[in-house]
């Protein structure tokens, strides 16, 4: 069973780590992260933002389909 893990960093909020099981999912959320940030940073308004530390990563576990794989992928995450 693939995991793919969705980790980014912003200074305001700290590190974020998302899990999904679909690839679909985790690309849309990547892009959906990347579309906010341009948008906070062109909106001059806004003077509180921070912005991204790192840039969005996709990262791919295999974990076996049992209940000692799901654990570990709970874990990981």
């Amino acid at each position: 069973m693939k995991i793919y893990i969705v980790k980014y960093e912003t200074l305001e909020n700290g590190l974020y780590k998302e899990g999904f099981s679909n690839k679909k999912n985790a690309v849309s959320k990547v892009s959906k992260v990347k579309r906010d940030n341009r948008n906070k940073l062109k909106n001059r308004r806004e003077t509180d933002y921070v912005g991204i530390i790192k840039q969005p990563i996709i990262i791919t576990q295999d974990f076996p389909i049992s209940r000692e794989g799901l654990i570990k992928a709970v874990n990981y995450i």
